[in-house]
């Protein structure tokens, strides 16, 4: 399934869409992330199911924002977006301030599934 298809599906099924970054709708933060906004990312599979992440590690630049949006809503699902669309299956409900700029993105079913979506979201040209 193609990235931009795999998002809209995810999207009808779990959220409607919003543009801002760290727009709050409720119980959840939309976090919108860019190409330039991200250090480094990997692909894995877990360790106790079958399925597969994304652990995505924003650069220093930007932690400090997400540490304070992280840290305004516990308790309320993070939903990270790129160019509008959510791009994870999952929403994590935050648990406390994150400070790292770490998140993880998923679960995929399978490992090609997963890298397409990352090559999406580092795709700079949009």
């Amino acid at each position: 399934m193609e990235p931009k298809r795999f998002i809209s599906t995810v999207m009808i099924c779990f959220l409607i869409s919003f543009s801002s970054n760290g727009q709050v709708d409720g119980d959840t933060l939309f976090y919108e992330i860019k190409p330039e906004m991200i250090h480094q990312t990997e692909v894995y599979k877990s360790d106790i199911t079958p399925e597969y992440y994304i652990h995505v590690q924003i650069k220093e630049d930007y932690r400090k924002r997400y540490a304070q949006l992280t840290e305004e809503n516990i308790g309320n699902f993070l939903a990270v977006k790129y160019q509008g669309e959510v791009v994870a299956p999952s929403l994590p409900t935050i648990q406390a301030r994150i400070p790292s700029g770490r998140f993880r993105l998923g679960p995929y079913k399978n490992k090609k599934e997963a890298k397409e979506v990352r090559k999406w979201i580092l795709d700079r040209d949009g």
